[in-house]
């Protein structure tokens, strides 16, 4: 965790301090950073480690390592997100200047999704704050995502932003941050999918 306050503190103070046209090398390098933190992980906190029988035995008798690396695992595709919507809105405008940062950041979001939708980990035991946050961002980024493109193409991104909203409905009952996000959310998808009509 210290590396990525490390990294995440690099970033900052570069985007604050360099030109803007140099954003495009300062999110590429930061994302580079997070990339190489993430495979320099021990092998049981690596995300697509192979599970076999051994994997599974181990798990057991660590119940922390399962909690550990998905919690790891969201809290990287977070930060690469964020870190590469950072330039959302020149790619939005530029399509193919920063493909690479949308690709990246598009697929964090599909993956932060997949986990929380297929995650076993008991509710009450997750970090619902963060958790809620993450998914909150990535349903404004997906939206906003849906803003800029064609019909059938935006309907994938909406669709995907209203799972976002069915995912923090899910705690809202425990969490003020998710019951706020539902509902800021809603409102952003109503207002964009009635501009895209």
């Amino acid at each position: 965790m210290a590396q990525i306050s490390i990294s995440l503190f690099r970033f900052h103070r570069a985007f604050r301090t360099q030109p803007s046209e140099q954003i495009g090398n300062i999110v590429r390098t930061s994302d580079a950073e997070l990339a190489n933190i993430i495979s320099s992980l021990p092998q049981h906190l690596q995300p697509d480690e192979p599970r076999t029988d051994a994997t599974e035995k181990r798990d057991v008798l660590n119940p922390w390592i399962p909690w550990q690396k998905w919690d790891l695992t969201q809290t990287f595709l977070y930060y690469r997100m964020k870190i590469n919507c950072t330039v959302q809105l020149e790619w939005l405008l530029t399509p193919h200047l920063f493909e690479g940062q949308r690709s990246i950041c598009l697929d964090a979001i599909r993956m932060m999704l997949w986990i929380r939708r297929n995650w076993d980990q008991p509710v009450a035991r997750r970090r619902q704050w963060a958790l809620s946050t993450h998914i909150f961002s990535a349903g404004v980024t997906l939206t906003l995502e849906a803003k800029y493109r064609t019909t059938d193409i935006a309907q994938d991104w909406i669709l995907d932003s209203k799972r976002c909203v069915e995912l923090l409905q899910e705690v809202q009952s425990q969490n003020e941050v998710a019951k706020e996000g539902a509902a800021i959310l809603q409102d952003l998808i109503k207002d964009v999918t009635a501009e895209n009509v």
